[in-house]
Parts: C-alpha cells; sequence; structure tokens
C-alpha cells in the first residue's frame, strides 16, 4: 500500500520540520547594526574654511551676489570678521587670508558665545 508520498520525500519534509522547530539558528555574521559615523570636524577649522572661503569672494573682484552671513552660513562673530580679514587683505596682501581666518576662529572658539540663547 502506497500512501502518495516517496520515502524519500517524506524523510525530507520531516528533517525539514525537525530542524525549523529545532533550536534557535544564529544570525548569520554581517555588517555591524550600529552606524559609524565620522567625527566632527574641528570647529576651528570648518570656520577658517568658511572665512577663507568668503573672504575669496570679494577679494577675487568678481561681481558682489549681496549675500548676507545667514546667506554665507556664517554666525554674526564670523561675519564680523569676515570683514576685518577682508579689509586686511585688500590693505597688506591677499596672502594674509588663511593665517587671518585661523586666528579669528581660535579667537571666536576661544571667546564666549554671543548667541541670544546663550549657547
Amino acid at each position: 500500500m502506497t500512501t502518495g508520498i516517496p520515502a524519500q520525500a517524506a524523510a525530507v519534509i520531516l528533517l525539514v520540520g525537525l530542524v525549523a522547530c529545532g533550536a534557535p539558528v544564529a544570525p548569520a555574521a554581517g555588517p555591524d547594526p550600529t552606524p559609524r559615523l565620522p567625527p566632527p570636524p574641528d570647529p576651528v577649522a570648518a570656520c577658517a574654511s568658511q572665512l577663507e572661503h568668503w573672504a575669496g569672494e570679494p577679494l577675487s573682484g568678481g561681481p558682489d551676489r549681496g549675500y548676507d552671513y545667514q546667506h554665507m552660513g556664517l554666525t554674526s562673530g564670523q561675519a564680523d570678521a569676515l570683514e576685518r580679514i577682508v579689509e586686511q587683505a585688500r590693505a597688506e596682501d591677499p596672502s594674509i587670508v588663511r593665517a587671518a581666518a585661523r586666528e579669528a576662529c581660535v579667537a571666536l572658539a576661544a571667546g564666549p558665545s554671543t548667541a541670544p540663547w546663550g549657547t
């Protein structure tokens, strides 16, 4: 008498059922689920980079785009420093921009915040 399922197929089904109901299987090793973000940039270096970039605009002789400090992504302290840097570069030499920007940003980082909310 036959049951309609060959013996080998029945054994495979039984084996799959036993494995599925058996001990939990450890997940396959994969990438670490914790995201790895790069460290935040050095605030002085980021500030100096911004001031160098924006000082280059008026010093290049190109057209004034009419940006205010907020359009440039600067704080009011950075905008004041930018104005001084551009004036100094025009009076002396544009090559002072990098050093002047770094010096201004070190001073800004060391000083108290001027944000109205105290941070």
